[in-house]
């Protein structure tokens, strides 16, 4: 992490706690748009600048135009880094997502692949839990020939294996109004694991 003192960015996008250390990402700071994402260890007051996602990843995946990124962090206690993970948003209404990873330790993106086909991400924060960052999802079924209704389902990347994993939330909450949080996934995977 640098040397200088934190400086503060604005209001961010996105903020995460991972071990003590501070994420965020902001589009807008001094009233200019920019990007910036910073980690930051109050700790041992030293930050670290993350270079921008989207010139790599839009290489990588030979595309020219996303609509939105989605910030998350995690760490990873196989290999003892911190993980930034950015999800390209290349159309939200056709579910096209590409998903890359930046290592701390390594100063590096890398692609890592797509969110599970048929899947919308809800427009909230997701929640980092013991190496993995789960998201909530929506997807279209088609009960009949004449309707369709949505399955949720949490995402759940794991990013020490770099693997995606769908779990689908139960019935009765379906169509009920839901947020992603600490205490959801807790309650959610236990019932779902007997």
């Amino acid at each position: 992490m640098g040397d200088r003192s934190f400086e503060p960015v604005g209001g961010s996008e996105f903020d995460a706690i991972d071990r003590g250390v501070v994420a965020a990402a902001n589009n807008h700071i001094d009233g200019v748009s920019r990007h910036r994402i910073v980690l930051w260890n109050p700790a041992i007051k030293k930050y670290k600048m993350i270079p921008k996602s989207d010139r790599y990843m839009l290489r990588r995946a030979n595309i020219r135009h996303y609509e939105s990124t989605l910030y998350d962090f995690a760490y990873d206690s196989v290999t003892e880094d911190y993980k930034v993970v950015a999800t390209l948003v290349i159309s939200a209404k056709d579910s096209n997502c590409i998903v890359g990873m930046y290592s701390v330790n390594n100063e590096s993106w890398r692609k890592i692949g797509t969110i599970p086909d048929g899947y919308r991400l809800f427009d909230q924060n997701s929640v980092s839990l013991y190496g993995t960052i789960n998201t909530m999802t929506t997807t279209s079924v088609q009960a009949n020939r004449s309707s369709t209704f949505n399955k949720f389902a949490i995402i759940s990347l794991f990013v020490a294996d770099k693997k995606f994993i769908v779990t689908p939330v139960p019935l009765e909450y379906c169509g009920s109004p839901m947020k992603l949080s600490n205490s959801l996934i807790v309650c959610v995977f236990p019932c779902l694991l007997r």
